[in-house]
């Protein structure tokens, strides 16, 4: 509790590229390698996602792929995770400027909705 009674919640975030989470996350992996990854081997990265409510009020989803290890061909919000890559400093202020936009940059992408067309909260 901080000194004003409220509860503060402290998130220690880093990125994770895309190439290092989704390999171990892949169904098709062999066997021989798949045997062999254990949970420090993972990547962790964190997930960004967004609800997109049509102006009709319907909300729109994607349905994953039959290659997703977690939750193969259901359906979901759209959503991601932020890539280092497109930082050139790793300060707080970037760090939290790339997940929000690839926040929207997923849901741009997984539904092709217009990028000006968004009212984003």
């Amino acid at each position: 509790m901080s000194e004003n009674n409220s509860i503060e919640l402290v998130l220690n975030l880093d990125l994770t590229d895309y190439k290092s989470f989704i390999c171990p996350q892949r169904q098709d992996l062999p066997e021989e390698i798949r045997q062999c990854i254990r949970e420090d081997h993972l990547s962790h990265a964190l997930g960004v996602a967004c609800i997109l409510i049509t102006s009709d009020n319907y909300i729109s989803l994607i349905k994953r792929s039959s290659a997703c290890t977690d939750l193969p061909n259901t359906y979901d919000i759209s959503g991601g995770h932020a890539e280092p890559k497109n930082l050139k400093t790793f300060t707080k202020e970037n760090i939290i400027k790339e997940i929000i936009s690839s926040t929207i940059a997923a849901c741009v992408n997984e539904t092709n909705v217009d990028r000006n067309s968004l009212l984003i909260d």
